[in-house]
């Protein structure tokens, strides 16, 4: 069955401190003030008692509880949510998952490689906003009705950058990449989770540098 994970502290560094001292170091080097407690959090839960997570933010609304989490997964590692229905193929291209995914809520199993992609996540974190808009991660112009969104530009806040350079750098992983798409006729998701023109995309990953994509 399903529950929820309730993780308490009284500030940012107290949390890390409490749930997740293995990934202190790595946190504590963060420019990103979201990435460091999402992988903490999910971190957490994995390691202690739960065989896969759905975080979802605070305005996130999952709208038919009847969905469960093994329906999101299927025989994937995760599920992510990509915020267009018009990415071309099973997901897409890696430029087009960069651009269009959406960190507010996902799915990890529990397994090696999930340690794996919340550390390179950590290990991105530690770049502002101004250098990855500079960056070959910035996601400026891969969206052909959007030319001038960056996901790079949100303030304080890059995972969804650095989630989607981990895709650009790693492009293998769209080898284990399942999407489920909405209509545009339909409710958001047919009724499964959240926003309209949403999707949910299933991927596996290893591990990879990306200090020479970064230059």
């Amino acid at each position: 069955g399903y529950g929820f994970v309730e993780l308490l502290a009284e500030s940012r560094d107290d949390f890390l401190e409490t749930h997740c001292p293995e990934l202190r170091g790595e946190a504590e080097r963060a420019f990103s003030k979201t990435t460091p407690v999402k992988a903490c959090g999910v971190w957490a839960a994995l390691r202690d008692s739960c065989e896969a997570v759905l975080w979802t933010d605070a305005d996130s609304i999952v709208v038919d509880g009847r969905l469960g989490v093994d329906e999101l997964l299927g025989d994937r590692e995760a599920a992510f949510f990509l915020e267009t229905t018009g990415v071309s193929g099973d997901c897409g291209t890696a430029d087009e998952f960069a651009a269009h995914v959406d960190a507010g809520a996902f799915v990890l199993k529990s397994g090696s490689w999930a340690e794996v992609l919340l550390r390179q996540q950590l290990a991105l974190s530690i770049f502002d906003n101004e250098f990855l808009e500079q960056s070959p991660c910035s996601t400026k112009g891969l969206d052909p009705l959007n030319p001038n969104w960056d996901q790079c530009h949100y303030a304080g806040k890059t995972e969804q950058c650095t989630l989607g350079c981990l895709y650009r750098t790693q492009p293998q992983l769209l080898d284990r990449t399942r999407c489920v798409y909405a209509s545009l006729a339909a409710s958001p998701l047919g009724g499964v989770l959240l926003e309209p023109d949403y999707q949910v995309a299933a991927y596996g990953v290893n591990a990879s540098s990306v200090a020479e994509f970064l230059g």
